[in-house]
């Protein structure tokens, strides 16, 4: 019986990456055993064709503990915005990784501070108005109501973070035919 081998990846956290790393595999005759975010776990006797079929469909495979940390950090983070509503302060942003993360929030921000060139509260509020502006172009919330589930104390409070963080008011953001996004993935 093939051994389960595990693997760490870098930026892999959308269905989209999941689907596509599984028809690589799957090219390749390797078993997926399982795919969650940022890691994928295979039934495989050759782990060099493994990674060189995880290689070719364009995932970086991660080895160093710090980095595969940074990785759930970033994921966690991912998830604290775009899953969850409403949290009602950075204290409980803060537990909420402390939990998801089983690590100390010193640890959490060590580890991020080494390696990324922004802090993790500026991380997380990118994060945030990215949300926001997918919320913005859906259409479906009026303003009061994003300002609620993003978990700002008033329309005035997310309209400055907004300005603030894109140069444009949110009116102007609207306005635009082509809506700027930031990549978080490239930080």
């Amino acid at each position: 019986m093939a051994d389960q081998q595990t693997y760490y990846l870098k930026n892999f956290n959308n269905t989209c990456c999941y689907k596509w790393l599984s028809h690589c595999l799957s090219l390749h005759r390797i078993e997926v055993f399982q795919i969650t975010a940022g890691k994928v776990i295979t039934r495989s006797d050759d782990r060099k064709k493994t990674e060189f079929a995880i290689q070719e469909a364009g995932f970086v495979i991660l080895k160093d503990k710090n980095l595969i940390a940074l990785e759930n950090i970033k994921q966690a983070v991912f998830e604290l915005v775009q899953l969850q509503s409403n949290q009602s302060s950075i204290i409980q942003k803060s537990e909420y990784l402390i939990e998801k993360l089983n690590m100390s929030y010193p640890q959490i921000s060590r580890i991020f501070n080494k390696y990324m060139s922004i802090t993790l509260e500026k991380y997380i509020i990118k994060h945030k108005i990215e949300k926001i502006k997918e919320m913005i172009d859906d259409d479906s919330y009026s303003l009061s109501e994003i300002a609620y589930i993003m978990d700002y104390s008033s329309v005035a409070h997310l309209s400055a973070q907004f300005k603030k963080e894109t140069e444009l008011t949110v009116s102007d953001y609207k306005a635009l035919d082509v809506k700027p996004r930031e990549d978080l993935s490239l930080l």
